[in-house]
């Protein structure tokens, strides 16, 4: 072989400058996989901050809220009116201790029976003229409709109430 020849065979198989090319491809792998990383990093801050922000838009209550229906305001009566309808006596409840019996095997009562009996009314009817008298020096009227009557102070400063007699 003559010079030229090995000198290029050494070119091409020798190690002159195979260090630095080595190097050189490492940085700039090393800079291209950073430059990935970063990226992917950024996008996913990115992805993130547009979820956050779209959320609230997203979101559906699943009830709708009520519909409001306008409603026709009745004129309201210049003083109280009131009305009163006694107790039934199937709605009163009361006990006493002679109403319990205790049933017991042994030492110890295990289970107590209680029996409920009507008792007398808690309220006591009054006729027009004594509810009226009753009123003392406050007007006032008896308004009937049907078999119900109510009471319907004249004077509006009545219905906030006063003392009575």
């Amino acid at each position: 072989m003559n010079g030229d020849d090995k000198r290029l065979l050494g070119d091409v198989l020798g190690d002159t400058g195979a260090d630095e090319f080595r190097e050189s491809v490492l940085d700039a792998t090393l800079r291209s996989a950073r430059r990935k990383r970063v990226t992917r990093r950024t996008g996913a801050v990115v992805v993130g901050l547009l979820l956050a922000a779209l959320l609230p838009w997203t979101w559906h209550p699943t009830s709708e809220p009520p519909a409001i229906v306008a409603q026709r305001s009745q004129p309201k009566p210049s003083g109280l009116v009131i009305h009163s309808q006694p107790l039934t006596a199937t709605v009163l409840v009361r006990t006493s201790a002679a109403s319990v019996e205790m049933i017991s095997p042994g030492a110890q009562p295990l289970v107590a029976r209680v029996q409920t009996v009507p008792d007398a009314p808690l309220f006591e009817r009054m006729s027009d003229e004594r509810l009226l008298a009753f009123l003392g020096e406050h007007p006032a009227a008896l308004v009937r409709r049907g078999a119900r009557a109510e009471l319907v102070f004249v004077n509006p400063r009545d219905a906030d109430g006063f003392p009575v007699q």
